[in-house]
């Protein structure tokens, strides 16, 4: 009887022991971490051109060939409409440009010279103006689009490196990038756009109507301009650098005093406790990576149009003030040479803005597991 009851204990210990091990082999933390996470907000929020790029691949999947390859298929596509509407205005100025050299030929020397060269500088400047426009609020537009995206995205990499032990050096990173992004959203809006109005508007008049106090007010506009975008990405990139330096050391420090802890509390399960910490840490890492290359490729998707835009059209007005200064005057040349500086200026701006997101993914995806 004894024997009986002791064998029945017995299978009934086994039973419950082996439907433990199952629960506990079924579980899959990275899963679970990525469902935690809500991953999945990461690719619902994108714009649909960048959706479009990232494809239909699960964010813990993200293939980098497949990814890179949908990117340069998007640029192929907007590379035809946005190069054409480039030379287009190029031609229109160059045409102004022809026009104003058969007039200055035809009425020889004299005031009408200069009446010929304000016309021209007037015409190309009109060619221009709306795209300059259009150029601006898109470069201040893709500024807020990446700041809109960065909230859902910062927040999810952050998540997924303090899970993999580095809580200090992910939140260091994660608050010094929202703060220097706002620094330089709000001096964008607030000074750096109207700076770069206040340029193109100055050079064009310096142009048009000649003195060295124009084109000096001209050039000290454009140092300004440079020197706000250089002092914000030089003090964020300095403040991650040595504050992520100090973070990190303190995350290392407190993770081997978590060791030392549970295994001097826990002598016999420490050695467990400690496996499974490490497997939920190797999980995040795996997560981290996965969300930070997504999040690489999704920046790059919602840079792609307006870089391609900008970018294109600052190097065919740069060309287009080249062939200028060959057929007219020199100072409609220096119009164009102005205009384009301008677009350069709108491109390194929101270049600044998507450079600083890079960094800041980078140097999370950088963090060594504790």
């Amino acid at each position: 009887m004894r024997l009986i009851r002791f064998v029945s204990v017995l299978i009934i210990c086994l039973s419950a022991c082996l439907c433990i091990s199952v629960n506990c082999l079924a579980a899959d933390p990275v899963k679970e971490l990525s469902e935690a996470l809500e991953l999945s907000e990461l690719r619902d929020k994108l714009p649909e051109d960048a959706r479009i790029a990232a494809g239909s691949t699960a964010i813990l999947d993200t293939d980098i060939n497949g990814a890179a390859e949908r990117l340069a298929d998007l640029a192929k596509g907007l590379l035809s409409g946005v190069l054409g509407d480039a030379l287009k205005k190029a031609a229109a100025i160059v045409s102004a440009a022809a026009l104003c050299s058969m007039l200055t030929a035809l009425f020889g020397e004299g005031k009408s010279t200069q009446y010929v060269t304000l016309a021209g500088v007037m015409a190309v400047t009109a060619i221009a103006v709306g795209d300059m426009r259009s150029f601006l609020g898109l470069a201040g537009s893709t500024m807020h689009e990446l700041d809109d995206y960065s909230k859902i995205l910062l927040p999810a990499l952050t998540a997924a490196a303090s899970a993999g032990g580095a809580i200090s050096a992910a939140a260091v990173k994660y608050s010094a990038t929202v703060l220097f992004l706002q620094i330089l959203i709000s001096l964008s809006d607030s000074l750096v756009i109207p700076l770069i109005c206040a340029y193109a508007a100055a050079s064009v008049a310096g142009a048009a109507m000649g003195g060295a106090g124009l084109n000096g007010a001209a050039n000290l506009i454009k140092w300004l301009t440079v020197t706000i975008m250089t002092l914000v990405m030089g003090a964020f990139v300095i403040y991650l650098t040595v504050t992520g330096v100090v973070a990190s050391s303190a995350d290392a420090a407190a993770a081997r005093i978590a060791k030392t802890t549970v295994s001097t509390m826990l002598p016999v399960v420490g050695g467990m406790v400690s496996d499974a910490a490490s497997t939920v840490i190797s999980a995040a890492a795996g997560i981290r990576n996965a969300v930070g290359v997504f999040g690489l490729f999704a920046l790059s998707a919602i840079c792609l149009c307006p870089f391609l835009k900008l970018g294109i059209h600052y190097l065919i007005f740069k060309a287009s003030a080249a062939l200028t200064a060959v057929l007219t005057d020199s100072a409609v040349s220096k119009a164009v040479s102005a205009l384009a500086a301008s677009i350069g200026m709108a491109l390194g701006l929101s270049g600044a803005c998507a450079m600083m997101l890079f960094i800041s993914i980078l140097s999370v995806i950088k963090v060594a597991p504790v």
